[in-house]
């Protein structure tokens, strides 16, 4: 709630100087910066023992994908059919997914079969992390 406030604090400074760094603008950015480095030390403390004993119910989390009918996956089917079959039929894809199974209304449209759509590949969240990877560590490596 903070943080915002103080970025157009340091904002509005910055925006005062001109060529030099003038009296009364850097006075106003030093204790606004060391608010908001404290508020982010704090905050990502907190998330770290947030997460720390965070445990994943694989059951759960399959059981609660399946419910979802595979529309969950709408973002993906979104970037990949698109260019396959158009904006307007992925989006009537996708729509009918809200009443119908997903998985087999994919795996039997005839456009998709004749582009050769791998659906299972395309249905498996395992194969759509995004940029998860990219922000996990691998704690016995340190990446």
């Amino acid at each position: 709630m903070r943080a915002p406030h103080l970025s157009a604090t340091l904002q509005t400074a910055a925006a005062l100087a001109v060529d030099e760094r003038p009296d009364g603008a850097w006075h106003a950015e030093w204790p606004t910066l060391r608010d908001l480095l404290r508020l982010a030390v704090g905050s990502t403390s907190l998330a770290g023992g947030l997460v720390d004993d965070l445990r994943v119910d694989t059951a759960a989390l399959t059981r609660n994908l399946g419910a979802t009918g595979g529309s969950l996956l709408a973002e993906r089917l979104t970037i990949v059919l698109t260019p396959v079959i158009g904006a307007s039929a992925v989006k009537e894809l996708i729509a009918r997914a809200g009443r119908e199974d997903l998985a087999r209304i994919l795996s039997t449209d005839p456009r998709l079969r004749a582009a050769g759509v791998d659906v299972t590949e395309l249905l498996d969240p395992d194969n759509y992390v995004g940029l998860a990877p990219d922000f996990a560590t691998d704690e016995e490596t340190n990446d």
